[in-house]
């Protein structure tokens, strides 16, 4: 499974699998800015909040879902860290009357249907404390208040495993984070205070169904109570992957024509770093037009098989950054490109270095040139292609695929990064390969 976050920079839910658009049984949710709802920001430069709200009890609904479905089928292995923050608001009660409300929870879609396995619940203080048997993190709430506390469920619970509470910390940010380890158990915590661990041997922990057709993550206010709560963001990490980048998606195409029109991932938000690779037949570096608001890193051409590769990088801002369009001048040509977007760059100058190498003899192992990054923990984005079409057929060592065309790897330590290979399918015209490395956010000069 990919990385994947969203923060409703967007002012939508495009990052979300569903958000019961059309559904009656929907509360009401919605992307306001934190400031209009006079709460903090969950992070600086997090203008956006996720509002879930319910106003009748008819529509207790108001979640949102993220669903992984490779292929069509749930993933073989759903393993990693899933967070999401919350913001619940000093008049959140639960009475014991209202039931539990649902803010974090996993189902697998199976049959048409959706299977819930484990979620996280909010109780009110007056029913917890009633529950025999029960283990408090942290202070436990005076008998007559309805503030909220979290506490553990999954389907078809037969209350046989110890409860675990801990007081929901209100009017302040806090996240909640569930480290899954399929088929064996997940812990949670909570601002990194241990929680409670879900066991397999419990209810199963991860895909269970022969026939599944889709992971899913949610979060969100399903309730019975007249409440509203927000959502500052939500993310899954794998364990393999490191903490602070992420693939948000990609695009490409082969065409022909006398400009072209690129398309962006869905999912963006404010501050993603874009790179780009461009090819078109010819010599057409002194006319290419370099797209509104990127920048050329650099202009190559080959021999043999004439062509022109061309690499461009840019920031994404919401509102402001269109899909590029490519325009050369003279003649119709064939034009390819390959974009891919990645989560976790610095946002005000995303590259730190880059290479090309582009030549007429052909080869079975395309390589980007030597490269020495100045920061640690760079991502570096590696791409070849060569002019007949064929995208490379296996990515250096360690490299993660982003789409057909543009593969990733975290360079831990800064300095010298050595030549990278990767490899094509068979041996037949003029190349290129090229190599950027991205400034981590927050870097440490």
């Amino acid at each position: 499974m990919l990385p994947w976050s969203d923060r409703f920079a967007s002012n939508d839910f495009i990052g979300w699998s569903w958000w019961g658009a059309g559904d009656t049984s929907y509360g009401l949710i919605s992307t306001p800015r934190a400031d209009d709802e006079r709460i903090p920001r969950w992070r600086t430069g997090f203008e956006r909040v996720g509002r879930f709200q319910v106003a009748d009890p008819a529509r207790l609904h108001a979640k949102v879902y993220k669903t992984w479905s490779p292929n069509g089928v749930s993933p073989a292995d759903v393993s990693g860290s899933y967070r999401a923050s919350y913001y619940v608001p000093s008049s959140y009660g639960i009475p014991p009357s209202a039931g539990a409300t649902n803010i974090f929870q996993w189902k697998e879609n199976v049959g048409g249907s959706s299977d819930p396995t484990w979620w996280v619940n909010m109780g009110g203080a007056r029913w917890a404390l009633s529950v025999g048997g029960a283990r408090w993190i942290g202070p436990r709430p005076s008998g007559s208040d309805d503030r909220p506390v979290l506490f553990l469920n999954y389907w078809d619970n037969r209350w046989t495993r110890q409860v675990v509470f801990m007081q929901v910390p209100r009017d302040q940010w806090f996240e909640i984070r569930a480290d899954v380890h399929e088929g064996v158990r997940i812990d949670f915590s909570v601002d990194g205070t241990a929680f409670d661990t879900a066991l397999d041997s419990e209810y199963p922990v991860g895909t269970f169904a022969r026939g599944g057709t889709g992971w899913t993550f949610g979060v969100g206010n399903y309730t019975q109570t007249l409440s509203t709560l927000y959502v500052g963001e939500a993310k899954y990490q794998p364990f393999d992957e490191p903490d602070g980048w992420e693939q948000v998606g990609h695009t490409e195409a082969i065409e022909n024509g006398t400009s072209g029109q690129t398309k962006l991932p869905p999912g963006l938000t404010d501050g993603d770093a874009l790179v780009m690779q461009v090819i078109l037949t010819g010599d057409r570096a002194a006319t290419a037009v370099t797209p509104t608001g990127w920048t050329k890193l650099s202009s190559h051409v080959t021999t043999g098989d004439v062509g022109t590769w061309l690499l461009y990088a840019t920031t994404y801002r919401a509102g402001s950054t269109p899909a590029p369009l490519l325009q050369w001048g003279g003649a119709s040509t064939g034009w390819t490109y390959g974009l891919g977007a990645y989560r976790g760059a610095d946002d005000v100058t995303p590259v730190d270095t880059h290479a090309t190498q582009v030549s007429g003899t052909p080869t079975l192992t395309p390589t980007s040139p030597a490269i020495t990054t100045a920061l640690d923990d760079s991502l570096l984005v590696w791409n070849a292609y060569d002019f007949w079409g064929w995208f490379a057929s296996a990515w250096p060592a360690g490299f993660t695929a982003n789409g057909p065309m543009l593969a990733d790897k975290v360079a831990a330590r800064r300095g010298s990064v050595a030549a990278q290979a990767g490899a094509f399918p068979s041996a037949d015209t003029s190349w290129g390969a090229s190599i950027v490395a991205l400034k981590p956010r927050d870097y440490t000069p």
